[in-house]
């Protein structure tokens, strides 16, 4: 019920959905004397990087089905806040505003590529060595990193796997089984620069295979996956002995392992026909166990 009197509250306020959501374990958070949530000691500590959020919901409203919906603009709400039941509602201050993102600027050359696999092959040719994307570890220094040339060469030689070892024809779905990082990152732009549909799934975990293992292969059954594609050592765990007690390890799609890369280039890139073309699918299991795709 505090979960919702909170989305309530912002909805009538700022009038905005909330585009993610932290939860951290239970009673960490710095309380103030009449024991509620202290909001200013709250972000310094996320500020510090010292709140340690045990889970991330972004766009909760797509994987959380039963959050309330946002609300419409309150007409007549002066500047003064005032008490409304529970909620404390005000006047909007302020408003962003801009230029339509759908009008296209000749003179402006990123605008003039519509695709995700077009705005990549043309950074990796304007600025090969801009650096994209930097994974850091628990100890907050860079474990790895990829720049704008890196990710297009290592996309082309996944393409190629997936036309050349997996068959695939444009359109057919890929299942991504990788954790966060530049892998999945790789695997992603791979799909796209072979046409196929990628389909982001969260690994199971190595200690709790028997529960998380078969969420994994409804996802793969459900999205109607062509392929499948994983490190070398989730592949292992996906045809393992444990693996075989949790579920039926002979109707997996084929596996494709992406630690070995074609050395190869594709002989061309996929572009898509129009702008409608399906890009990507996300399965998300909603708070009442159902499996959706957006």
């Amino acid at each position: 019920m505090t979960v919702f009197l909170i989305f309530q509250a912002i909805d009538s306020i700022h009038q905005v959905g909330v585009y993610c959501l932290a939860l951290v374990p239970a009673n960490t958070l710095p309380k103030t004397p009449l024991g509620g949530i202290h909001l200013s000691e709250t972000k310094q500590l996320f500020l510090e990087g010292s709140l340690h959020p045990c889970n991330v919901l972004m766009c909760p409203h797509t994987c959380v089905t039963n959050l309330p919906k946002p609300r419409q603009k309150q007409p007549e709400i002066g500047p003064a806040s005032v008490m409304v039941g529970n909620l404390v509602s005000g006047k909007r201050i302020a408003q962003a505003s801009g230029r339509d993102l759908g009008q296209i600027e000749d003179n402006d050359q990123a605008r003039k590529f519509l695709f995700l696999s077009e705005v990549l092959q043309w950074r990796a040719q304007t600025t090969p060595d801009h650096l994209l994307y930097t994974l850091l570890n628990c100890r907050g220094t860079i474990a790895n990193s990829l720049t704008c040339v890196q990710l297009h060469k290592r996309a082309e030689k996944i393409a190629v796997m997936l036309m050349e070892r997996g068959h695939l024809q444009d359109g057919d779905h890929v299942a991504l089984v990788y954790p966060p990082g530049i892998d999945l990152i790789a695997a992603f732009y791979g799909c796209l620069y072979a046409g196929c549909v990628p389909i982001t799934v969260r690994p199971p975990h190595p200690q709790n295979i028997a529960t998380t293992l078969p969420t994994v292969k409804m996802i793969v059954e459900v999205s109607r996956s062509a392929c499948l594609m994983t490190t070398q050592l989730i592949c292992k765990l996906l045809r393992s002995r444990e693996a075989a007690a949790a579920v039926d390890v002979r109707t997996w799609p084929l596996i494709l392992d992406t630690d070995d890369l074609p050395k190869k280039r594709p002989a061309q890139i996929y572009k898509p026909s129009n702008p409608d073309t399906l890009a990507y699918l996300d399965f998300s299991v909603s708070t009442t166990g159902m499996l959706a795709g957006v």
